[in-house]
């Protein structure tokens, strides 16, 4: 007799998702880079072109499990995870907390791939030393071996115009909504400076491992691979490599009335109507009137607060 097929499975087959229990089709995205570089903005774009591309994707960040752990008051009382003292590398205790934490998310990303039937999880966090990095991918060939493909993804950003824009954008997140915006931009610097002083980008470490990354700098201007192989890591690359951050505006509009229109016809083509000439020349100036508009608009307005980075 053949072998059985459960009706999920079967059911995934259908509609083109890849079977949950084959870890071989499954993968794990761990983002690297400094704060205010476009890690979640990144990981935001990515996870609506894999599941576009019908790969159960998810993203599962270690800041808001932070952030979880402080209101639940599992972080001693003496150190808030929100304060810039929580990301000093020269502290074991907090250095210590935060690989918990890393682990933790890691082990609610790997339950979704190996329990729930995802297909590929995204790690956001910093990840921006060898140490925390290696912790990572041990953690992942203890619990599932080497037939989970792991693809490292850093996001650098060069551009200091941009850098400081999305570090201003900090002061509208979950740390610092409703506190006082000079304290808080202060404190986040502070962060930032603590990140410096211990990161390490991806390199010369990853390629004697033989392990597969990214780097990508100011969202695809120049990009770094290394064992990019098999269709999904191919696809996400060249994804990567066609980003476009440029500010964009989308009009749409239906004709000016027809001559059809005013006799109550549908399905033909017609001329327009007198009306339906007006709106055209109407539509026409107005169109015009919004590009000069946009064009007289400095380069780094209109960005979204909700999307954490850029």
């Amino acid at each position: 007799m053949g072998a059985s097929i459960s009706p999920r499975r079967s059911t995934e087959a259908l509609i083109g998702y890849t079977p949950h229990q084959d870890t071989n089709s499954k993968l794990v995205i761990v983002m690297v880079g400094l704060p205010a570089t476009g890690k979640s903005y990144v990981a935001k774009k990515l996870i609506r072109y894999l599941n576009w591309l019908q790969h159960k994707t998810q993203v599962f960040n270690v800041g808001d499990r932070r952030r979880e752990a402080a209101s639940n008051a599992e972080a001693p009382h003496s150190v808030s995870t929100s304060d810039a003292t929580f990301f000093d590398p020269t502290s074991p205790a907090c250095v210590s907390m935060r690989d918990q934490l890393a682990i933790g998310t890691l082990n609610e990303l790997l339950e979704w791939l190996l329990v729930s039937g995802g297909n590929i999880g995204i790690l956001d966090a910093t990840n921006s030393t060898l140490s925390r990095r290696q912790l990572i991918l041990n953690h992942i060939r203890q619990r599932c071996g080497d037939s989970l493909k792991v693809l490292f993804l850093e996001s650098r950003c060069s551009n200091q115009i941009i850098r400081e824009a999305n570090i201003r954008l900090k002061l509208f997140g979950p740390d610092y909504a409703g506190k006082d915006p000079e304290a808080s931009l202060a404190d986040f610097r502070r962060r930032v400076e603590h990140y410096e002083m211990a990161y390490q980008p991806l390199g010369l470490a990853e390629e004697k491992q033989g392990l597969s990354f990214v780097q990508m700098t100011d969202a695809g201007r120049k990009m770094n691979t290394h064992l990019i192989r098999g269709y999904i890591l191919s696809q996400i690359v060249e994804y990567l490599l066609n980003f476009n951050l440029a500010r964009r505006q989308i009009w749409l509009s239906c004709n000016g009335e027809s001559l059809d229109d005013t006799e109550g016809r549908i399905g033909r083509y017609s001329d327009l109507s007198d009306r339906g000439k007006k709106y055209a020349r109407d539509f026409a100036a107005f169109i015009e009137e919004q590009r000069l508009k946009w064009c007289e608009e400095p380069l780094l307005s209109g960005h979204n607060p909700e999307e954490s980075e850029l």
